[in-house]
Parts: structure tokens; sequence; C-alpha cells
């Protein structure tokens, strides 16, 4: 990290960029519990985006009381730059410095795609290696690559014109963590008696459905059977890692055919998963697809109509979970809808979220949910947006499950915005408690 002075405008470069995303708090609590964890000196945070940068070195004594921009954040002002866009900076030393923008925000190493595009002191090869990183990750929308450096298609630019955009909503600030405090401190104590008198009034209530329940006459089980429990389930979070790891080495064209949407399911422990391509060069057959497919494991390739074409595949083999395993540790369905269902109303800054309501899982024939007091519950839960959110899932709960994924390429893309991208996913499964 470190800061240049450039006509009386100081730019850092190197921060730190992480989104914010969690439970139900604001950013600026978000960006406090950042401050609080990292301990930086500086921080960008604007109250309106799920972003923070941190600047974690000593600011030099002169600069203590100066505005110091965030060059990152400079870069996404700059007039015709496009959404996607790399700054390469040659310095006096030899090194280099970099910053990027992707659709629209700064790019960093705590970003969803775990590339680091806010860096400084890099040699000539690592410039180079991370500008490939930055065309993969832009693919075929492309991005402009700004900057003075000696490469081919590098457009001129000076650091002094990123300092004529320096304005107020790209500065800095200290993080003052005391301010929040108090606030937080009334905040929890609200949430907390809201709590309690919403788990006095559920207690009520399942109090009620066991009396009315008691009154049914069964010789039924009220637990879920040996076999159910035994079930083999996808983990939500070790499947959609795998699968993203899988997704990124398959091939966007193949012998004039381009890959629009690729839909997995779940069948443990391999996922089975359909790869359509679009036919889009005139002299494109399924002969042509063929001959240039590097789908070596691939279960069927067949034509859907003249224009479509599908490969079924199926995934490497992921390790299941069964609710067996799970039993003792299920949470509740309250911690559920305090928890789980905050995780997915925060996503809603960049995706389309749902929760179902819950419902008994494995009910015996005949027996209504209410006469299953301790019987495993279980609610559909379903995620759609921008792929580069995909990091996003690594945080689900232990308890959530895999039960589909499809991912759309769109062509043309959409505007940019937070929830829209031209890789669009969406994902749903399943979540488990037991009240």
């Amino acid at each position: 990290m470190h800061i240049t002075t450039i006509n009386g405008k100081h730019l850092a470069f190197g921060l730190r960029w992480k989104l914010l995303l969690s439970a139900t708090e604001s950013y600026e609590a978000l960006a406090l519990a950042e401050a609080d964890k990292f301990n930086p000196t500086l921080i960008w945070q604007d109250g309106a985006a799920p972003l923070i940068g941190l600047y974690l070195e000593s600011l030099p004594a002169p600069l203590r009381h100066q505005p110091v921009y965030a060059a990152a954040h400079v870069l996404s002002t700059v007039p015709g730059c496009g959404p996607n866009a790399l700054l390469a900076i040659r310095e006096q030393d030899g090194g280099h410095s970099i910053c990027g923008i992707f659709q629209g925000r700064p790019w960093g190493n705590a970003t969803a795609s775990g590339k680091n595009f806010d860096k400084v002191g890099l040699s000539s090869a690592e410039l180079t290696q991370l500008i490939q990183q930055f065309a993969e990750l832009c693919g075929e929308h492309g991005y402009t690559l700004l900057g003075n450096v000696a490469l081919a298609d590098c457009n001129p630019f000076q650091l002094t014109e990123l300092a004529h955009c320096a304005g107020p909503i790209s500065r800095m600030y200290q993080p003052r963590r005391s301010v929040f405090r108090p606030y937080l401190l009334r905040l929890f104590i609200a949430l907390g008696t809201a709590t309690a008198l919403y788990a006095s009034y559920t207690h009520w209530q399942n109090q009620r459905a066991a009396t009315t329940a008691a009154k049914l006459t069964t010789t039924q089980p009220l637990t879920p059977s040996s076999t159910a429990l035994s079930q083999p389930l996808l983990s939500a979070p070790a499947m959609i890692s795998a699968w993203f790891e899988w997704a990124k080495a398959l091939p966007l064209s193949v012998g004039g055919w381009h890959l629009r949407r690729i839909d997995c399911t779940a069948h443990p422990p391999k996922p089975k998963c359909l790869l359509n391509y679009e036919r889009k060069l005139p002299q494109a057959t399924p002969q042509t697809f063929i001959e240039a497919a590097t789908h070596h494991e691939a279960e069927q390739i067949d034509t859907v109509s003249d224009q479509s074409l599908q490969v079924s595949m199926a995934l490497p083999s992921i390790s299941t979970m069964n609710l067996q395993q799970h039993l003792l540790n299920l949470p509740s369905q309250r911690a559920i809808r305090l928890t789980f269902l905050s995780q997915l109303q925060r996503m809603q800054q960049v995706a389309a979220t749902k929760l179902e309501s819950f419902r008994a899982y494995d009910a015996p024939a005949g027996i209504s949910p209410s006469a299953l007091p301790s019987q495993i519950q279980h609610a559909a839960w379903e995620v759609n947006g921008p792929l580069h959110n995909i990091a996003l899932f690594e945080t689900f709960p232990a308890s959530a499950s895999f039960t589909q994924l499809s991912l759309t390429i769109q062509d043309p893309p959409p505007t940019t915005s937070l929830k829209a991208s031209s890789l669009m996913l969406q994902v749903k499964g399943d979540i488990y408690a037991r009240d």
C-alpha cells in the first residue's frame, strides 16, 4: 500500500476491498465491525454501496489532516472508461501499481473472485499476469486498459488525469469506532426484547398445537424414518464451491457453438449438469462440435433443435451429508428465521432471494404437521443474482442443502448493476430445522 501525491491530490493504492453483506446491520455498522477487526488507518465507505476499502498502513505525519482518495474508486468516476477498467502505472523506481473496477466498482483481494486488482510494487511479469487474469474475469464483455505502461492495448492515461477526477465521493476517512456503539447497543437491546416477545408467542403457539395434537390417535411413528435420515444430501456451500471450480474450465465456444446455459440438479454424490450450446456460425454443425469438443467426461451429446445442442455431464464426486449426522445440531425454526432469513435479506442488495414456509420432513401419511411437535422441518430457499457474488454462499449454514443450479449467459449483456450481469446464477436448495 502507498499514497501518491499528484497536483496536491493524495491517491491511495493497494487497498483491501471487501463486500459488506451479512446479518441485518447497516453498511455503516458493518464498516465499523471491519474497522474493529483490521484496525485500518483510513477507510472508504459511502453508506450506499455494500463495499469497504481499507488502508492498513500508517499515515505520514503531513497527510494526517489532508484528504486522501481511494484510487480505485476515483477510477470508477473517470468519464468514458466503462464499467470494466484497469489502471496500470509504471512508478519511477521501475515497479508497477494497478487498480481495477469490475462492473463499476473496485475489485480487490477480498472480493468474490479472490484476485487482487488493487496492488503496488509489481514486477513486469506480475503486472502481465494480473492483466491477463483481469481479462479472464471480464470475459467477452471486455475492459479498458489505461495507464503509462508499454503495452500495445494500453490507452495513454496519466496520474494527473486520475487526480483531476478525485472528488468528495472517493475521499477516505478515519473510522470513528466509538460513534456507532451507543446506537448499536440500543439496537441490540431492542432486538433482544423483540426476540424474547416473539419466542414467548411461538412457545404459546407450539403448546397450543401440541395440546390439539394430543387429541389425535395414531399408531404411526412421529419421527422421520431411518431411511429418510440417511438420505444423502449435498451441502450448499461445498457443492457451489466445487461447481464453480468445475465450471471455470468449461469451454465457452466449441466448433461454432456458444455456451448459453448450464442446468444442474442434485444426484448425490455426482450432480448432473446439462450444458446448452447455441449455434452461432453458419458453418457450425453437430459434427464440428463433436470434433472440437473437449468434454472428455460427457455422458451424452445430442441436438435439441437445429440451433441448440446439449451436453450431459456429471460433476466430480462431492462429499455428501445426511440429517442423521446433523440431527443433534440442527437449529430451530426460530434460529433459521432470525439468522438465515436475515442473511438472505442482506443478499437482496445484490440478488433476489426467497425463503418458503417450513413444512414437515418425511411426515407419516395422514398426519398433520401440527401433530409432530418434534418433527424435522425443512423450507425451500432460492437466490438469483450475478455470478460474481458466488463467494456469499460460503457462509451458508451447515444445514443448507443444494437441489438445483442454473447459470445463464446473457447475450447481449444487460445494463450493468448490482443485480444484473452477463452471468446470472440461480441456486435452489433446502434448509433443515428441528423444533
